[in-house]
C-alpha cells in the first residue's frame, strides 16, 4: 500500500475483496497525508523514501541541512522502530 492516508478500512476491505493481501506500507514521505492510515495498518512494514525520509528518530526536514535530530548520532532501524514517533 502506498501512502495509507484515509479510508483505511475501505482499503482493506476492497483489497480483500479483490484478493489482494496488502503486505506491506511504502510512505513516499512522512507528511501526514502521507501517513496518517500508518496506525491502522501497524501489523504491516513501513517503508518511507525521498526527500524527507527517516531522521535520527525524527523525521527529514528540507529546511535543515544535516540528519541529527535525535538524542543520539546514529541509529539502527531496531533504534528506529523502538523510538521513532514516525514508526510507531
Amino acid at each position: 500500500m502506498i501512502d495509507p492516508a484515509t479510508d483505511t478500512e475501505r482499503i482493506l476491505s476492497e483489497s480483500a475483496i479483490s484478493g489482494i493481501t496488502v503486505k506491506y506500507i511504502v510512505n513516499s514521505h512522512g507528511h501526514i497525508d502521507q501517513t496518517s492510515g500508518n496506525a491502522d495498518m501497524k501489523d504491516r512494514p513501513v517503508y518511507v523514501f525521498t526527500g524527507d525520509t527517516l531522521f535520527v528518530e525524527g523525521l527529514g526536514r528540507t529546511d535543515q541541512s544535516g540528519h541529527n535530530d535525535g538524542r543520539i548520532p546514529e541509529a539502527t532501524i531496531k533504534n528506529e522502530r523502538e523510538n521513532s514517533l514516525f514508526l510507531r
